[in-house]
């Protein structure tokens, strides 16, 4: 838990130091940025809690064989893979980002009303609802793909995109991650709700 709780805090260097340089990205300042970051740390949490046995799906249940296992039970097999095992040291990660954003919430004078909390809490769920079900439809081309590795972990790396603007990227990346892998929509899309950017409320 330690272990993991250092480099999830480690993951926050990287905007102090381009903070360091600039004063804002894109129009967006270090406060903001830690709010988006921070928020995008929630969701995330919750999903690396059952996302371990899809990251390793391949690997763990096919090459190896453990899969008949699984269809021997008279249990949903989507419900066993992703219940079989948890990593709950994962948690640290939705703790810190409820802690960014408090503490960016505070220094940029935002006010959450009943509604706000409502819609906080269940922006984050369906947001790990968004990773589950993108990675479940991924996991499951490993019955096609005969490779210890597969795809899954190629896109578990694209992730780290959806915890900065989508402004900052070219036009086909923001396509790509709101509609072809739409990460955006767990982090991103909510967080402009709570930031209340006039450019965007006017967009949506």
């Amino acid at each position: 838990v330690f272990a993991s709780f250092l480099g999830t805090l480690a993951s926050f260097g990287f905007l102090l130091i381009v903070f360091s340089r600039v004063p804002a990205v894109k129009g967006w300042s270090f406060e903001e940025m830690v709010f988006l970051y921070g928020f995008s740390l929630i969701p995330l949490g919750i999903f690396n809690v059952l996302s371990w046995n899809l990251y390793m799906f391949p690997d763990r249940y096919l090459i190896e064989g453990r899969f008949d296992r699984v269809l021997l039970r008279p249990v949903s097999s989507v419900f066993q893979v992703l219940f079989e095992a948890f990593r709950l040291e994962s948690f640290q990660e939705t703790l810190v980002g409820v802690a960014a954003v408090v503490w960016s919430a505070r220094r940029l004078n935002l006010e959450f009303g009943p509604l706000d909390v409502v819609l906080f809490v269940l922006w984050a769920l369906l947001g790990a609802a968004i990773y589950l079900a993108i990675f479940v439809g991924l996991s499951a081309t490993s019955f096609w793909i005969e490779d210890r590795i597969g795809i899954v972990p190629p896109i578990f790396n694209l992730m780290q995109f959806g915890r900065y603007p989508l402004s900052i990227y070219d036009a086909w990346i923001r396509f790509v991650l709101s509609f072809v892998i739409p990460f955006a929509f767990a982090t991103f899309f909510p967080t402009i709700r709570f930031l209340r950017r006039p450019e965007f409320l006017r967009e949506f």
